[in-house]
């Protein structure tokens, strides 16, 4: 009996060292997918083919710029820590940051909205956001709070790297002045009056209050409305966190009738209208 009691202490005691070990591999595993996620691509920005438009990829978030008449219009931000990979890549443009003008927010999450306020504080840009994100963007709910989840895949890949990257997904708040633009709804014409060639759609889905920029030769600039990475998620262009499933496909519609050639999303390499079209008659047939 003594005998077999020490043997199954052993059992234990070995199984336990090894699922530990499997443990720290694992996490260090992921540490590494994480760091690597989260480093600058150049390359997804190598080639970007637009007249008037830039773009910088932080890592997760690609950040788009749009030149105007007096300067720069910039789409989003990345989160808080990703500063100064923006400030590096505005340097590689030559962009001054005294010539960005207006910072546009499609929605008020933190790899969107993360270091806001700092821009507006250092550049004095005007800020530009939706009614309904407002709530999001000073701190007054939580970023994903009445989201869910795609599928059961990204929840996993979620879970995975909140283990990993420990994100409370706060940021400082950023707060609306009078001198800012605050929309609600589709708008052609507050752009163009800052000196950019573009309007502005309302494409929520993913957010109550996301927007997107529109170009008069169809470039699309939609946040979180489309995604094209983490292909082990099963997204297929779908946002990984919705709000309201029937708007996203709405938003996608919208988009489509827009006039869109070309999609650029916040996260992952640009999409064509027509990829989108056939995505959309995948998940939502007329």
């Amino acid at each position: 009996m003594e005998i077999q009691s020490d043997l199954w202490l052993l059992l234990i005691v070995g199984g336990v060292g090894v699922a530990l070990v499997l443990y720290f591999v694992a996490k260090r595993a992921l540490s590494g997918f994480v760091e690597q996620m989260e480093l600058p691509k150049p390359d997804l920005c190598q080639g970007f083919e637009s007249e008037n438009a830039y773009c910088v990829n932080l890592g997760v978030t690609t950040v788009y710029l749009l030149k105007g008449k007096d300067g720069y219009l910039v789409i989003d931000t990345g989160y808080p820590q990703d500063y100064d990979k923006f400030r590096d890549g505005l340097a590689r443009l030559g962009v001054g940051l005294d010539e960005i003008k207006a910072l546009l927010l499609t929605h008020g999450h933190d790899d969107h909205a993360g270091f806001a306020a700092r821009l507006v504080e250092g550049s004095g840009a005007r800020l530009i956001v939706h009614r309904e994100d407002v709530p999001l963007l000073r701190g007054e709910q939580v970023t994903h709070q009445g989201m869910n989840f795609l599928n059961w895949r990204v929840f996993v890949l979620v879970m995975l790297y909140m283990l990993v990257a420990r994100r409370d997904f706060g940021y400082p708040p950023v707060t609306p002045s009078d001198e800012n633009i605050v929309l609600d709804g589709d708008d052609d014409s507050v752009l163009r009056r800052l000196g950019f060639d573009a309007k502005v759609i309302a494409t929520p889905g993913h957010t109550k209050g996301s927007i997107s920029v529109v170009t008069p030769n169809g470039e699309v600039f939609c946040g979180d409305a489309v995604m094209s990475f983490l292909p082990i998620s099963g997204a297929r262009l779908r946002p990984i966190f919705i709000a309201d499933k029937d708007e996203v496909f709405a938003s996608w519609r919208k988009i489509l009738d827009s006039g869109a050639g070309v999609i650029y999303p916040a996260h992952g390499k640009p999409v064509t209208g027509q990829q989108l079209a056939v995505a959309l008659q995948k998940f939502r047939p007329r």
